[in-house]
């Protein structure tokens, strides 16, 4: 029996035991991703309102992420995702405890999930950037697209399981599960003491000044800025994300299972997507899945677009997690390798700040415009943007930038040898 290279990684104890406790957090939180929709719908009919819902879990990543760089440059990572993981329990249990209740509105319901989003931010370039204490260097890729794997394993399993905990016990418990969640992650954290979990070669200087430096080592590396660049727009226009619980109901003519099936569908793309990126072993193959990833994710909203039916809608969103999570997976493989530790925490706080801080612009400028225009027309308007953008980004000379200068007949050497160039 073939190991698809990903799980090879699960034979270092530490990797294992800290992907358990992530893929039970990340369970909850797509249950929470249902529960959060469904509890907004039911206390307003505003497009804008559902928008500022779901942004309110990513603005943070906007101001908090590049912060949380140098945090996670300065401090031992393992406590600092054991701390903010402690705290990620509290907010959904206050909301559900809010909800049985019936003393839930728009307003807690957006400040607390603001709450939850901050310390997510502070935590996520410091669980990012210690991936490389847990496994050996030459494995990294794998751990990428493990963690990519599991992580869309639980998108895909945990709006489902989400409607039916919603379905057999309330609302509530979408969110008390979800608090619960964090725990796993705690006690895996709490199981295992991996050397290095503290960035080397940091220099002693003011905090300012540490994240000046971090942004200025990200902007000098064209390979990063390019990545951040075509990140950004990725992030910036999927409309069709904060959208969701509409397109279920208002343009498919479905229910609360409609709504499981499109928030899952994505999911279902974006493991076939990881797969592929644990198989990509050169700097060539990484250029051009991610290029291809990038033009596919913008075509398929496209479709998504026109789409009056659920089947179709649920493809065309498989067809967008696939090319996202080719684009993502390889990108963060490349920004890891290539930054040295003691920038690391840094350069993918700014990466997060960009690729999930679009997130909440996206929900807002999504809600406005289907306020204004309807949702399959924000959609479209969406889906145009980003795929024109990644066609041209192809179609230019920006898609050598994306592997590092080779000498001649090096070119498809693995990545593992490549060592930071600046422009």
């Amino acid at each position: 029996m073939i190991v698809p290279r990903s799980f090879r990684v699960l034979r270092h104890r530490d990797f294992a035991l800290v992907q358990v406790g992530n893929a039970v957090s990340n369970l909850g939180t797509w249950m929470q991703y249902v529960g959060l929709g469904w509890a907004t719908r039911e206390l307003t009919d505003s497009t804008l309102v559902l928008g500022l819902a779901f942004a309110s879990q990513f603005t943070p990543f906007l101001f908090v992420t590049p912060i949380a760089g140098v945090v996670a440059d300065r401090y031992d990572r393992r406590r600092v995702v054991l701390a903010m993981n402690l705290f990620m329990a509290v907010p959904p249990i206050v909301i559900g405890l809010m909800v049985a209740r019936g003393t839930i509105t728009v307003a807690w319901l957006l400040v607390l999930s603001l709450i939850l989003g901050t310390a997510n931010a502070m935590a996520a370039p410091a669980s990012q950037a210690v991936v490389p204490a847990l496994v050996p260097a030459a494995e990294l890729p794998q751990a990428v697209g493990f963690q990519t794997t599991a992580m869309n394993l639980a998108r895909i399993a945990g709006p489902s399981v989400g409607g039916v905990a919603i379905g057999a016990w309330g609302l509530d418990w979408a969110f008390y599960l979800n608090g619960l969640s964090f725990l796993a992650v705690v006690v895996a954290w709490a199981a295992v003491r991996p050397e290095g979990t503290r960035a080397t070669g940091v220099a002693a200087e003011p905090f300012l000044s540490s994240l000046r430096r971090g942004a200025a080592y990200a902007r000098s590396e064209t390979v990063i800025r390019r990545l951040v660049m075509l990140s950004g727009v990725l992030a910036l226009f999927p409309y069709h994300a904060a959208l969701m619980p509409v397109i279920a109901r208002d343009v498919l003519d479905g229910g609360v299972s409609a709504y499981g099936m499109l928030s899952s569908a994505t999911g279902f793309g974006a493991v076939v997507g990881a797969f592929i990126a644990t198989e990509i072993n050169t700097d060539r193959q990484r250029r051009l899945t991610i290029t291809n990833g990038a033009m596919a994710a913008g075509l398929a909203i496209v479709a998504l677009s026109f789409s009056r039916n659920l089947t179709l809608s649920v493809c065309c969103l498989a067809v967008f997690g696939l090319g996202f999570f080719s684009f993502m997976a390889p990108s963060t493989t490349v920004i890891m390798m290539m930054t040295p530790d003691g920038y690391r925490g840094r350069v993918l706080g700014l990466f997060t700040m960009v690729n999930t801080g679009g997130v909440p612009i996206a929900a807002v400028t999504g809600g406005l415009l289907s306020a204004w225009l309807g949702p399959t027309t924000t959609v479209l308007i969406g889906g145009t943007a980003m795929a024109s953008f990644a066609i041209w980004f192809a179609a230019s000379r920006s898609l050598r930038l994306l592997g590092a200068p080779s000498p001649p007949g090096e070119a498809d050497q693995p990545l593992s040898g490549v060592s930071p160039s600046t422009s």
